[in-house]
């Protein structure tokens, strides 16, 4: 088939972009008019509409303005909110809206990881994450751009054409369904929506948009405005090497799966799936490609995610999770068939209890950490005794 040429490509852009640039006439929509008493991140909130009401996104980006999501950490908020005698420097939002600054202490990162995995609360989740992250970026050897000059490219971008506009369009109206922030077409969350992800594929040409970006932004967007929600995004692509599992072709991805199948056939679940013809890359794309976000409920997500954000390992981090969940569905999968065991993996996992899946990703996380030093020993080791 032929290219498309680059001036249809260029109008059909302009045509969708401006659809998404329809003046509001300064009008509030639904979702910024909510009655706060009933939003509830972790999905769509019983509408009470009222007006006069703060808008949402102003009450999301700071500490105690909303109802704590459900199952979220235990009530540690006092153990992050405490004022050290040294603090890192504040994280600079380029937004109208900052969230709080989070003064993390200066404690080992044994015990960060300890509260991390308790779970972070929600009040100070946006900053958390904006702090690990940043944290990454400013100890990377790279040279990677500020968050102002992430916002400068952001406001750049907006105004450019992306070959992926018409694609990103098609999946945004199909991106978490019925949640009050990408209710109305065009509008509200969905434009945001759009406007992230093209500019994402503007920041990364090779690329470009790939099904499964959508969720993770939809999932930044209940904690930041859209510029900070694509500078997070640009983070987690760098400093957490997100980018390589969207990689044209896909041959990261496949590595991790190749690993993770290694791993899983020594174990008795493992030999089970194996059996019904189940590989692990049919249920892995899904959970990879969103980060879980179809997989499990939000508030479990969000405990995976404040993981993920923190630790610098995210192939391990996956395969740990995964592992987890596989194991929450063993007493179900022992016994299914082909049929029923597909079910399972291929729907999202009801978690009853966070807590208990964290403390799983924690044991699966020490095993394969474990497995990599004792390899890494047996290499030197290997090494010494041909020397």
């Amino acid at each position: 088939m032929d290219e498309p040429r680059s001036d249809s490509v260029q109008d059909a852009s302009l045509r969708v972009r401006s659809a998404y640039s329809q003046p509001d006439s300064g009008a509030l929509e639904d979702w910024q008019d909510l009655d706060l008493a009933h939003i509830d991140r972790c999905g769509p909130p019983n509408l009470h509409l009222t007006p006069g009401t703060a808008s949402t996104r102003t009450a999301f980006s700071s500490p105690g303005s909303h109802p704590p999501a459900k199952h979220s950490a235990p009530s540690s908020g006092q153990q992050w909110q405490s004022s050290p005698t040294q603090t890192q420097a504040p994280p600079t939002f380029p937004s109208q809206n900052p969230p709080k600054y989070l003064p993390l202490p200066c404690i080992c990162l044994l015990l960060l990881t300890h509260r991390t995995f308790k779970g972070i609360p929600d009040c100070w989740r946006a900053s958390a994450w904006h702090a690990f992250l940043s944290a990454s970026a400013s100890a990377s050897a790279h040279n990677r751009k500020s968050d102002a000059e992430l916002a400068c490219l952001y406001k750049v971008y907006i105004a450019t054409p992306s070959i992926y506009d018409v694609q990103i369009d098609l999946d945004v109206p199909r991106t978490v369904q019925g949640h009050v922030l990408f209710r109305h077409r065009y509008s509200g969350g969905q434009r945001l929506l759009f406007q992230v992800l093209h500019s994402i594929s503007l920041m990364f040409p090779h690329i470009g948009y790939v099904q499964g970006m959508a969720s993770l932004v939809a999932t930044l967007l209940c904690y930041y405005n859209e510029e900070s929600a694509f500078i997070m995004l640009v983070r987690m692509f760098q400093e957490r090497h997100l980018d390589r599992l969207y990689e044209p072709g896909f041959t990261s991805l496949k590595s991790i799966f190749e690993d993770f199948n290694s791993k899983l056939s020594t174990r008795k679940l493992g030999k089970i799936l194996n059996s019904l013809g189940i590989h692990p890359s049919i249920y892995l794309t899904t959970w990879y490609l969103t980060l879980f976000n179809y997989s499990v409920p939000f508030h479990t997500q969000l405990r995976m995610w404040d993981i993920f954000m923190l630790l610098d390992d995210p192939d391990s981090l996956l395969q740990a999770t995964s592992l987890a969940l596989l194991h929450s569905l063993k007493h179900q999968l022992v016994n299914a068939d082909f049929e029923r065991a597909m079910d399972l993996l291929s729907k999202r996992v009801l978690i009853e209890n966070d807590d208990v899946l964290m403390r799983r990703v924690k044991i699966e996380l020490n095993a394969i950490e474990s497995e990599s030093i004792r390899r890494k020993f047996a290499i030197r080791f290997d090494r010494l005794r041909e020397s």
